[in-house]
């Protein structure tokens, strides 16, 4: 009895010890893949000078297409002070199913008190739509309300690369809360087309309103007054208060956009944009997002007018499309504050081929002019004096700003379709808007 009782023993734990060896295993698998690829520097401690190991600085990215990779890491390794540290980036995957494991092993680094020092995420449809997850912060001002990042208003101040007075004051202004600056906005997206003043006569001044754009019987202008696809809830302004967690707009405002979107795809199909959109259209950027390399593919000396879509209030919606901030968790605040100092500093927005890859205007309010041109792929880019101009009549109508969100995908992957519809009629619009307004809501209180 004894023998057996031993024997059963025996067989136990040879069992407990072949699952240890297989968990252990996995976990280093896992762990491979997870630091592999995806990572940019060794990830561990290094030694500094008197033979104390270095701290790790570790930069999490999340970015909808390729990475930048070694052009962020080799500009960050210039910073003052950073060869005290062992600098890791790190980059979200963006495949399936890799991106939600990640997301969510993150996410529960973060809410433990740990996960990366420094966040840098590109937050605009592309990586919305693109993925089931979304973006590592899927509300960014909800997360600011859950104390995830850290007020930066006192390194601010001391500042060393940025000039943080040149930055887009009313985009600034969406990264802050009651405790003060915490997410540092670094690209922004308006929705424009654009253009050449010599072979296209519009009304001066440009009407500002959908209303009277319309009543102009422009076909640019009547194009632009509309929502257009990926940028749907630009009209309705900023689409939710997540402090509040009640939606903007209401389901009657909603609808009217989807109908506006619906007249607008009948009148494409009937080929009533034909003349400004195409080869042979007087457009040079239809109906897209105004960003950098829009004027980096144009000659500069043409000479282009920019049509803004305007908001409900004829003003215009920026969305931001990337931003960075600082873990509310790190001991290294001061280098982490250092490595966003950098990236938003004047040099980097012109030379730093991250915000080639990144969708959208850089914030600094004189990037782009002939004095401070756009240095990579290939520049130098840069608008000239009349260009420029006319990108600061757009950007001083900004009187809305907005982060893309899941509601902004809830909106684009139900309405688009039931608007484009050929069967498509007033009632089956108004039903699936009251589907996805319901959905909006529920999405809001679950945020």
């Amino acid at each position: 009895m004894k023998k057996t009782n031993h024997t059963k023993l025996t067989a136990l734990l040879f069992i407990i010890a072949l699952l240890c060896a297989t968990l252990t295993a996995c976990a280093q698998k896992e762990n491979s893949a997870h630091t592999g690829p995806e990572s940019q520097g060794s990830g561990k401690s290094g030694t500094a000078e008197g033979g104390e190991e270095k701290p790790t600085l570790t930069v999490l990215c999340d970015f909808a297409e390729r990475n930048p990779g070694s052009d962020i890491h080799e500009s960050l390794l210039g910073i003052s002070g950073m060869a005290d540290y062992e600098l890791k980036i790190e980059y979200v995957p963006t495949q399936e199913p890799d991106r939600s494991n990640f997301i969510t092993r993150a996410g529960i680094e973060l809410m433990s008190g740990k996960g990366a020092d420094v966040f840098i995420v590109d937050c605009y449809m592309g990586n919305l739509l693109n993925t089931s997850e979304g973006c590592m912060f899927p509300y960014p001002e909800k997360a600011m309300k859950n104390k995830l990042f850290l007020p930066l208003d006192n390194y601010i101040k001391d500042a060393q690369l940025t000039d943080f007075d040149k930055l887009l004051p009313v985009v600034m202004e969406a990264g802050k809360n009651e405790e003060g600056q915490q997410i540092l906005p670094i690209t922004y997206v308006i929705t424009v087309s654009t253009c050449l003043k010599e072979t296209y006569s519009l009304p001066n001044p440009l009407p500002k309103t959908q209303e009277d754009m319309i009543a102009a019987e422009d076909p640019l202008l009547d194009y632009m007054a509309r929502p257009l696809r990926d940028n749907l809830l630009m009209y309705l302004g900023k689409p939710a208060d997540f402090v509040k967690e009640e939606l903007s707009f209401t389901e009657d405002e909603l609808f009217d956009l989807a109908m506006k979107y619906r007249e607008l795809e009948q009148t494409n199909k009937a080929g009533g944009y034909d003349d400004i959109r195409g080869e042979s259209g007087v457009m040079r950027w239809v109906g897209g997002i105004l960003c950098n390399q829009n004027f980096a593919t144009q000659s500069t000396d043409d000479e282009v007018i920019i049509v803004a879509g305007p908001n409900k209030t004829g003003g215009i919606t920026a969305g931001i499309s990337s931003y960075g901030a600082v873990n509310r968790n790190t001991e290294h605040q001061e280098m982490a504050f250092a490595v966003l100092d950098k990236l938003l500093s004047r040099n980097d927005q012109r030379s730093n081929e991250m915000y080639y890859l990144l969708q959208g205007m850089p914030m600094d309010i004189e990037a782009g002019n002939s004095d401070n041109r756009f240095m990579w792929e290939g520049g130098p880019w840069f608008m000239n004096d009349w260009n420029f101009e006319q990108y600061q009549m757009a950007r001083d109508r900004i009187d809305s700003v907005k982060f893309y969100t899941p509601l902004d995908r809830e909106v684009e992957n139900a309405l688009i379709e039931a608007c484009s519809a050929d069967d498509a009629t007033e009632d089956s619009i108004r039903r699936a808007v009251h589907k996805t307004y319901t959905t909006m809501k529920m999405m809001l209180a679950e945020s």
